[in-house]
């Protein structure tokens, strides 16, 4: 699929739309068949395919798209949602600004070495179970997006997929730490810090009543159960790092490229999710309210994402020689990528498509060669890093655990914005913030 117009794009900006759209006014109808509707995007891909190629060639590329695209992500959200699922985080102490501040904090820390999946799914629950009395509860969902399922992991390869493909694609594990370690940090301070007086009005003016909690007992005011699965959860971190290691060995059958590492490593992650399952306590996931819903919703929405995707990727890889030479142009100078533009680039098509593979674009753009890209361009490379990872927290579909963390949210009876009530927020706070980093970094 070379020289595509931009008409391909239809069906993947239709699927963003009802994504957006649906749940505001068509709630009901939304609820009971959103995945009927979604399924009708790639359908509309699939015709128009058919028509231009064949329906054969259409069914290879969906495959082909499933394959190295879906089942990794899903394997591995199915994998970190049990084994996070079986752990249970008990904090003994009244919800305040500042407890909230430093649960927010530290799992931002710890998202950069297990995960921002695994850190969202594993803090999300015991952050409500303390603001379960609270009236105003949205605010910290936000953040917690913000910070957890997305800026916090940048500080490694393991904290966010493009920075595992850097990893991957010969950047030393260690390069991102160094390079943009400070930059992660600085930003987590400056969004707790915001958060803070945020909840501190909004706590002083709920008079929320710190009696509904039981402050007399001293003991056991932080507790964690599930050690089983904080087993798990380590060699799924293990396995995802191993993967990218190891030498890749591929299979071609029918048209369809199979990787066999990775299958592999899907194939293992979904084991583990069910030896989780299998022996560890019901009753954990009991206190957790665990159920698969928020997975079920997430695997709904992605495969329709990711069919609808394969046109605009191909676009995409196409580089100033494709339909987004406007983009590409502009994110360039006369030989090289401008990494203030760069970091735009790289965060706009980040907040609304897969940010791994965006990540890849931009990085071969910048000639590919992982030596100069840390030396001589680390300044592009940084730019890149951090629009891909930052720009995640933008929108409910630019990283995958923020519709998770949102889903789980509204299980439990959390008013949750809308797609573009959401951007509202993140415009609101986080992008005069992203235009001051830039200045300061990357002008």
């Amino acid at each position: 699929m070379h020289g595509l117009g931009l008409i391909w794009s239809v069906p993947f900006i239709l699927t963003l739309l009802a994504i957006a759209l649906g749940p505001l006014f068509l709630k009901e109808i939304w609820e009971k068949h959103s995945f009927k509707i979604l399924l009708i995007f790639p359908a509309i891909l699939g015709v128009g395919m058919t028509m231009n190629y064949s329906f054969g060639f259409f069914l290879t590329e969906s495959i082909n798209s499933i394959l190295h695209h879906y089942v990794p992500l899903i394997s591995l959200l199915f994998a970190l949602f049990t084994v996070t699922g079986g752990i249970y985080i008990s904090v003994n102490k009244a919800a305040t600004p500042l407890l909230n501040t430093a649960m927010l904090f530290i799992s931002s820390l710890l998202a950069g070495w297990i995960g921002t999946t695994g850190a969202a799914m594993l803090f999300i629950r015991p952050l409500l179970n303390i603001n379960k009395d609270r009236k105003n509860v949205t605010h910290i969902v936000i953040f917690f997006i913000f910070l957890v399922a997305n800026i916090g992991g940048g500080f490694t390869p393991i904290g966010d997929p493009p920075l595992l493909m850097g990893f991957i694609e010969g950047v030393d594990f260690f390069w991102t730490l160094k390079h943009i370690g400070l930059i992660v940090l600085t930003t987590i301070v400056v969004l707790c810090t915001i958060f803070y007086l945020i909840d501190n009005y909004l706590i002083k003016k709920e008079n929320f009543e710190k009696s509904s909690w039981n402050d007399d007992v001293k003991k056991n005011i932080f507790k964690i159960d599930g050690f089983f699965n904080i087993f798990c959860l380590t060699f799924i971190i293990f396995c995802v790092i191993i993967s990218g290691i190891v030498s890749k060995g591929e299979v071609s059958a029918f048209g369809i490229r199979f990787d066999l590492c990775a299958l592999s490593r899907d194939l293992i992650l979904v084991v583990i999710g069910v030896i989780s399952l299998k022996f560890s306590s019901k009753e954990i996931r009991k206190l957790n309210a665990f159920s698969f819903s928020p997975l079920k919703e997430v695997a709904e929405i992605f495969i329709a994402i990711f069919i609808t995707l394969i046109p605009v990727a191909y676009m995409l890889q196409e580089g100033s020689a494709g339909a987004f030479v406007c983009l590409f142009d502009w994110a360039s100078d006369i030989n090289a990528l401008n990494p203030l533009r760069c970091f735009f680039a790289t965060g706009l098509l980040s907040s609304f498509l897969d940010n791994a593979p965006t990540y890849l674009i931009f990085f071969n753009l910048g000639g590919g060669n992982a030596n100069i890209l840390m030396n001589e361009l680390s300044v592009t490379l940084s730019a890149i890093s951090i629009g891909a990872v930052f720009f995640g927290a933008m929108t409910y579909i630019g990283n995958a655990p923020n519709f998770m963390v949102r889903s789980i949210a509204v299980e439990r009876g959390i008013r949750m914005p809308s797609f573009f009530g959401y951007m509202g927020w993140s415009i609101g706070i986080l992008l005069p913030y992203f235009f001051l980093l830039s200045y300061i970094c990357f002008n």
